[in-house]
């Protein structure tokens, strides 16, 4: 795959698609984000989260241009037709929500990453994306992270076998 650079601008959840659908057959790729609106990992919502306060958010106009921003407005809220899965999506949140960030013991630590680490050392070595994410959602949401991971893909990526 070629090694593409992009320089001071978003990546987009369409870049995406496009890099990984350039895998070679039988290649799996599985992405982990832990930012906001992670849930297609770069949709352009605004916040619905009335603690919006707690998290940090970049609103899009600090790392798109002018005419991406413009673009990005008149995008469709949700896509239509059938999704496409290049790849299976762990994110920290849906595309309406914030990925909190905090401090577990001295290390800060997004709460989706902290937890689906965490998760990691109970999980049986067979265990699929799909049994992990279950384990993850016994978490998250919670009180203090109001925020619902998800996981994206196909109904097969989801029972490959979590980090083999």
């Amino acid at each position: 795959m070629p090694v593409r650079r992009l320089h001071r601008r978003a990546l987009l959840d369409d870049e995406l698609y496009d890099l990984f659908s350039e895998k070679e057959r039988g290649v799996r790729v599985v992405q982990i984000s832990d930012s906001c609106h992670s849930g297609t990992v770069s949709r352009l919502a605004p916040s619905t989260h009335p603690q919006a306060d707690r998290v940090r958010f970049l609103p899009p106009s600090t790392f798109l241009t002018p005419e991406q921003t413009r673009v990005a407005a008149r995008l469709p809220r949700v896509a239509a037709g059938r999704p496409r899965y290049a790849d299976l999506l762990m994110s920290g949140c849906r595309d309406l929500e914030y990925s909190y960030d905090a401090h577990f013991g001295d290390r800060a630590n997004g709460a989706f990453t902290y937890i689906a680490l965490s998760t990691l050392h109970d999980l049986k070595p067979e265990a699929t994306y799909r049994q992990w994410m279950a384990e993850i959602a016994k978490r998250l949401p919670s009180q203090d992270y109001p925020q619902t991971p998800g996981l994206d893909g196909s109904t097969s990526q989801k029972k490959w076998t979590a980090l083999s």
